[in-house]
């Protein structure tokens, strides 16, 4: 499959996918650029660490490199349905769970623990060089507020939450990449909403 680099953009990621199988290298430089963001802040969000966040990002698209040929018979064969944005983030969650299944490693439902380095609030994805001093104090008490109640939530239920927020990922997309129905993925999003409510109910009034 031969793609121009002025329509290449506008096609969908299976499609990409092809090309990508058949040589076309800015077919996996758009995909890159499609998901990058994405698969690193869903990661980022569950390993708090942000160099090994950016290993298992990179291990990611290694993957998807590795995996190019079989994900393009996948695509090709009309008995199977393929979609590959569920698909990578099925990836990057088991690479989550590897992680976390080391001896080294304890998991902690503080998703914006940082090291003090970086430049970027995880839990909005504002640069906090834009923020004032009293937005960045009001935000650090609504992820203090969040961070105790994600630790009533199951793994499962946080695992969700992460990969839909800010609309990374679909409802039914989110589905076939955690192997449970769309109306389960609805569910725990709509408990986790309700539980954090009033945190953000307190930031918004503050």
């Amino acid at each position: 499959m031969s793609l121009t680099r002025m329509d290449i953009a506008d096609n969908t990621d299976e499609v990409l996918i092809l090309g990508f199988a058949s040589g076309a290298i800015e077919s996996f430089d758009t995909l890159f650029r499609r998901y990058d963001v994405s698969i690193y802040g869903y990661i980022r969000r569950s390993v708090t660490d942000p160099d090994i966040s950016a290993d298992l990002a990179q291990t990611v698209w290694e993957k998807v490199i590795a995996r190019t040929e079989d994900m393009a018979a996948r695509i090709q064969d009309p008995s199977n349905e393929f979609s590959f944005k569920p698909y990578m983030f099925k990836m990057a969650t088991n690479l989550i769970n590897d992680h976390y299944r080391s001896p080294v490693v304890k998991y902690s439902a503080n998703p914006r623990q940082s090291d003090g380095n970086d430049d970027v609030d995880v839990f909005t994805g504002v640069p906090s060089t834009e923020m004032s001093s009293e937005d960045l104090m009001a935000l650090e008490e609504l992820g203090k507020c969040v961070d105790g109640k994600m630790t009533r939530v199951s793994l499962e239920f946080k695992r969700t939450f992460d990969m839909t927020r800010d609309n990374a990922v679909s409802y039914t997309e989110a589905s076939q990449a955690l192997g449970v129905s769309a109306e389960t993925i609805r569910s725990r999003v709509k408990s986790v909403l309700k539980l954090i409510k009033p945190c953000l109910e307190a930031f918004k009034n503050g």
